[in-house]
């Protein structure tokens, strides 16, 4: 046997660890390949910029289709009036997950739209949805927010 063989075998038992280490990583084989849990990743600290005040940084996330259908001013006007007065966030559960084909406006791509109970110190229970649509690039990015 050659030294490469003899190298080959001495390293033989840590591919289980390394197999373990890439599932754990998600290079490629773990939640990357499940288009839902991608789109909670995206939604999810997009929801926690918008929990901490952080209007300006959720608008640059924002895909452009929403930014195209309202102006920077009045989204943040209309946070400032719809989300400061709730206090701040109790907890929120995510309760259904849909996938589309077209947006509400009729635009056509892919989209989940994240339904969430939410409870706010000021406001005990309320409806958030936000829809996460696929960009050309392939990557997921917050496109709608609507709270009832």
């Amino acid at each position: 046997m050659g030294s490469y063989e003899k190298e080959i075998q001495q390293h033989l038992p840590l591919l289980p660890l390394a197999f373990g280490v890439l599932l754990v990583t998600g290079c490629g084989l773990g939640n990357g390949d499940d288009p839902r849990v991608a789109a909670i990743e995206v939604a999810e600290p997009w929801l926690a910029l918008l929990d901490d005040g952080k209007y300006q940084e959720c608008w640059e996330q924002c895909a452009p289709l929403f930014r195209d259908l309202i102006s920077h001013e009045h989204w943040l006007a209309a946070l400032k009036n719809s989300r400061e007065p709730l206090g701040p966030l109790v907890s929120r559960k995510l309760v259904t997950m849909n996938y589309r084909t077209s947006a509400p406006d009729g635009s056509r791509g892919k989209f989940y739209i994240l339904q969430y109970k939410s409870s706010f110190e000021k406001r005990k229970s309320m409806r958030e949805y936000v829809t996460i649509m696929l960009r050309e690039d392939l990557e997921w990015q917050a496109a709608v927010y609507q709270n009832e």
